[in-house]
């Protein structure tokens, strides 16, 4: 274990329900976030000490780094009581989240350098103890290793094959279909 420096970060999210001023029931919000990372070593994993990455910074350069990154989206009314959901988030090339318990196979949109845009509808069966959602997300990497805090960024269209050892992704598609049951 290696303590590889400190790690900042600050949120801010306004939310409102266009109900009271408009007459029509949409959600809304936007929330903006900074990160500043300040690297004090590098790994001592082997695979990553080979390579000189320490908090977002390789070959052994430990310069401190901020990141930022943007979130917003609406929920629309839909018949039968269902709400159709758009969302945008964009991450900057310095930008890392603690996302890292994500179970899908492409990671967090929350922790992507580059942008996701996402389109659902949540359908609810039994009021609100039980609903169906599907969804779709387009990936829009910008740059090498959203959601790892080891490693400097780089732009994807300018990565080599060092900076490729772990896998680079440019796009990604992502379908799903979900049904959660709440007690």
């Amino acid at each position: 274990m290696t303590n590889i420096g400190d790690w900042d970060a600050a949120s801010l999210l306004l939310r409102s329900n266009l109900n009271e001023r408009f007459d029509t029931d949409i959600d809304c919000f936007l929330a903006g976030s900074w990160t500043h990372t300040n690297p004090s070593d590098i790994s001592k994993n082997p695979y990553y000490e080979m390579m000189g990455m320490g908090l977002l910074s390789s070959n052994g350069d430990l310069e401190s780094r901020d990141g930022y990154s943007i979130y917003t989206g609406a929920l629309f009314p839909m018949p039968y009581a269902a709400r159709l959901g758009l969302e945008y988030n964009w991450g900057s090339k310095y930008w890392f989240n603690f996302t890292g318990a994500e179970d899908s196979l492409i990671g967090s949109k929350m922790a992507v350098r580059g942008q996701v845009y996402e389109g659902y509808y949540n359908q609810p069966i039994v009021a609100k103890n039980f609903f169906v959602k599907g969804g779709v997300q387009f990936y829009d990497y910008d740059y090498t290793g959203s959601g790892n805090p080891l490693g400097k960024p780089v732009k994807i269209s300018d990565a080599n094959a060092i900076d490729a050892l772990n896998p680079v992704v440019d796009k990604v598609w992502n379908y799903y279909l979900s049904a959660t049951v709440q007690f």
